[in-house]
């Protein structure tokens, strides 16, 4: 299956919540909590037009945390943002974009398509996708077979 298809079945799939660079943590935060998200693509205003220029994920907060740092909540956005984003397009398969997940122990992923991001995918829309195929090729096996996949008597 293509993440394109991922994102068509996702909720909201095409939604893609941004932070200005110039916010906060604590805006972050605020953000990833009303939205129940792990990761925002940051932006930045650059030549009368918004850029994207990096992406705050949990992780990146957490990260900060750890160093005990007193000003965390006001310290910008570009402190802590992960400016080297690695992506996927909506043609790419969902195991290719899983490996690349894992290899590079990222869980949030931007869809990039003609320059433009399209998209936001997880770990865990990822893990529900490959869960919901593997029903339904257990659906159709069973019935297959001539047992229903959902009954009591085998």
């Amino acid at each position: 299956m293509k993440i394109k298809t991922l994102l068509s079945e996702k909720e909201n799939g095409h939604v893609i919540h941004t932070i200005d660079a110039a916010a906060t943590l604590l805006e972050v935060v605020k953000k990833l909590n009303k939205y129940k998200i792990g990761a925002l693509i940051v932006t930045a205003e650059k030549d009368g037009k918004e850029s994207y220029i990096g992406i705050i994920t949990e992780r990146n907060i957490i990260r900060e945390m750890e160093k005990g740092r007193k000003d965390l909540l006001v310290t910008k956005v570009t402190a802590v943002m992960t400016k080297d984003v690695i992506v996927a397009t909506p043609n790419d398969d969902i195991e290719t974009v899983m490996a690349i997940m894992t290899r590079h122990k990222i869980r949030h992923i931007p869809i990039i398509e003609n320059a433009q991001i399209v998209g936001m995918v997880s770990i865990g829309d990822i893990i529900q996708n490959l869960n919901q195929q593997a029903e339904i090729t257990i659906s159709h096996l069973s019935d297959y077979v001539g047992v229903t996949a959902k009954s009591k008597v085998y």
